[in-house]
This record gives structure tokens, sequence and C-alpha cells, in this order.
């Protein structure tokens, strides 16, 4: 893991990795809900918008990716 965001309500963190993923979650238990693997390089960051509907991340593949964290 190379950077990690809680969400606004604390419910959830999110990752992102060396490994390319960014993850998501449960903040209680530990637990995976979700897997995106949509960049091609390692990500920097990664961070949710103040509503947490919106997560962003940034990735050594050069590119900003913006992502509905709902879906």
């Amino acid at each position: 893991m190379r950077t990690c965001a809680f969400s606004p309500d604390s419910r959830t963190v999110i990752s992102g990795s060396d490994d390319t993923t960014i993850k998501f979650w449960d903040a209680e238990t530990g637990t995976e809900l979700a897997k995106i693997t949509d960049h091609t390089g390692m990500i920097n960051k990664i961070r949710y918008d103040p509503t947490g509907s919106v997560i962003a991340s940034c990735s050594t593949d050069k590119k900003v990716k913006i992502f509905d964290s709902r879906s």
C-alpha cells in the first residue's frame, strides 16, 4: 500500500498500491469491498471528495482518474 484515505463518514478506506490497484475496505472489519484496476502504474495518491461520492487517483502512468465511489 502506497497511499490511503478515509471516506468522510469514516466507514470506508480506499488504498492505492504499487501493484496498480485501488481497493475499497470496510474500516471496521478490514474486509475488502471492491477493487479497481484502471491504472497501469503505481498509485501515488488517492482522495475522496468532501461528499464521499467521488474519488480521484493519480499514478506513475501519468494519469489522473476520477471514479464514482458508489458504483
